[in-house]
């Protein structure tokens, strides 16, 4: 069966198990890869999976099951045991499943991908890396082309499917020279075709290059306040606590998002602007529609510095009282700004250069400590030395109310543009 035909059978089994609402999803996937271990090409293969899930309601009980597999005999399984759940479980008058608005099918550019090509760019990538830093090493490397068939059905007669196919590569990489050692690296990227280096794909040469730059790294002398840039690299743990703790379901409903009240108020600098857009610069492959049935469209989530939309879920919107967004936490871009990257850090006093953050999870408030990787130390509007053992803590939520500078500058690895951005105000520890 397709995935069409999967989702259509298990509504109709979940009907004559008696729910009142339900939707059933599938995926199929064809994965082709190529590995390389310790900077030699080393396995070539190819794998086929299934994904399936269900939700059944029933007296305003929900019963949710997935599955990696989805022949006639396992969807009846599950649709037993999706029943089973939702007659065990509480009643909730917000439960239920998307409403018909419209239904769409997409698809993109070809089934199968041209693995020789993908090969060659892999193999072109590793004589390039050898030859412009030789003290680079390779630790693992992935090239695959992954097609998928998707499928949403509801029995409010949504149905959302989708077919694509889409190139990736991922790279975990060091620098050695003698008894000096960089910390690991590691970046990515999907794309549709093989028609340029991957070396020169988003921020990837960035980071080789900066490696081999980090091994004399060292500390900062004890403690300062300062700036902060953050890479496209990077951006991406800023936008996580935004959406995560300010405007994501969670956090609205258990009331613990500081913005919860600030919806038509400012929260940013006016330079701050954050929008989730399928069709935006950079996004090779956009997620087309959300877990929960509806089709994403381009949402404003943050106007110059404005609060516009919260990021509610149909069920969050029904706890909350808010408004459903028909948007999720996939392809958010955050706008370029109108400086140079070259102006913004010339205007830096003192400050980090950072690639990449590392430590716990923020407070619901934004509160952030991490560990800066891969980074540089900022002076007198220059980057400087490599830096180790050096701790940034800053609110994420005064960060960007403390920007001096976004980046007109972008960079994308298949997921969407995204800047170079600059606040001040972060604590910086050493030694």
């Amino acid at each position: 069966m397709d995935t069409r035909e999967i989702a259509r059978y298990a509504l109709d089994a979940l009907k004559a198990a008696g729910a009142d609402e339900a939707w059933a999803s599938a995926k199929k996937v064809r994965l082709d890869e190529l590995n390389v271990l310790s900077g030699e090409m080393n396995l070539m293969r190819t794998v086929y999976t299934t994904d399936f899930a269900l939700k059944a309601v029933k007296d305003q009980k929900k019963g949710v099951v997935m599955l990696n597999r989805a022949e006639k005999k396992d969807i009846e399984e599950a649709v037993k045991d999706a029943m089973a759940a939702a007659e065990n479980a509480p009643a909730d008058p917000c439960e239920g499943v998307s409403e018909m608005i419209r239904n769409a099918s997409f698809t993109n550019e070809g089934s199968e991908g041209d693995m020789e090509a993908l090969y060659d760019r892999m193999t072109e990538f590793l004589t390039d890396v050898k030859e412009k830093y030789p003290s680079v090493v390779i630790e693992e490397m992935t090239g695959k082309y992954y097609t998928e068939e998707s499928t949403y059905q509801n029995s409010n007669g949504v149905d959302f499917h989708e077919e694509d196919g889409i190139y990736g590569f991922s790279v975990t990489f060091s620098a050695h020279e003698g008894e000096k050692a960089s910390s690991f690296n590691y970046t990515g990227a999907s794309f549709r075709k093989t028609d340029r280096p991957l070396l020169s794909i988003g921020m990837t040469e960035d980071l080789i290059r900066e490696s081999t730059e980090s091994l004399d790294a060292g500390s900062v002398d004890g403690k300062f306040t300062g700036t902060v840039v953050l890479t496209p690299a990077s951006i991406g743990d800023l936008i996580g606590t935004i959406c995560g703790n300010f405007l994501s379901d969670d956090a609205l409903i258990e009331g613990t998002s500081i913005w919860k009240d600030k919806l038509g108020e400012k929260v940013a600098s006016e330079e701050f602007s954050l929008t989730i857009d399928p069709e935006g610069p950079g996004v090779v492959s956009p997620y087309r529609f959300t877990v929960d049935g509806y089709l994403i469209e381009r949402l404003p989530l943050i106007e110059k510095g404005v609060l516009k939309n919260f990021m509610l879920s149909r069920y969050g919107a029904k706890k909350t009282g808010g408004k459903r967004t028909f948007a999720d936490s996939s392809n958010l871009l955050v706008s370029p700004g109108e400086k140079s990257l070259e102006e913004i850090i010339g205007g830096i006093e003192r400050g980090v250069y950072v690639e990449r953050l590392s430590g716990g999870a923020p407070s619901a408030n934004g509160d952030l400590t991490a560990v800066a990787k891969n980074s540089f130390l900022i002076e007198n509007g220059r980057i400087g030395k490599a830096l180790n053992e050096t701790m940034l803590s800053f609110n994420v939520a005064d960060a960007i109310q403390n920007v001096v500078g976004i980046s007109r500058e972008t960079r994308s690895d298949g997921s969407g543009d995204e800047p170079w951005i600059a606040f001040d105000g972060a604590t910086v520890s050493g030694k």
